[in-house]
């Protein structure tokens, strides 16, 4: 994801702002520093992921849309890696309109990168 994609986690009164490490359709994953382990494995979590998507215009301009997905999802792994850091992955329960929304950005996100590669080969 890019550096405007964010995610809340939400569980019972607390409200965590985790950095995203990977997205998909399916799963999203986060890499914490010291995590203070009141999400446990298993668990059922509500999610909030927000983010822009781009769309053209009849004038050729790109319009942003900010975009707010909202769904339960499963925690499915809480691993410890070294300096201090916590890799929890969750699978999403996405709605189908929903899954179309991030569908949409992590297609465009997929077209940004192979222009950035092709950009940096070019150099």
């Amino acid at each position: 994801p890019d550096e405007d994609f964010m995610a809340s986690v939400f569980k019972k009164d607390y409200r965590y702002a985790f950095p995203v490490s990977t997205i998909s359709t399916k799963a999203i994953s986060f890499e914490v520093k010291f995590f203070d382990e009141k999400i446990k494995l298993n668990e059922s979590v509500n999610l909030t992921l927000s983010f822009n998507t781009y769309y053209g215009t009849s004038y050729h301009d790109t319009q942003t849309h900010k975009e707010r997905v909202d769904s339960k999802a499963t925690v499915l792994k809480i691993e410890k890696l070294e300096n201090n850091l916590t890799k929890i992955v969750m699978l999403l329960d996405l709605s189908i309109a929903n899954k179309k929304i991030l569908e949409k950005y992590i297609y465009q996100r997929e077209v940004a990168i192979v222009g950035e590669f092709k950009q940096i080969s070019l150099e």
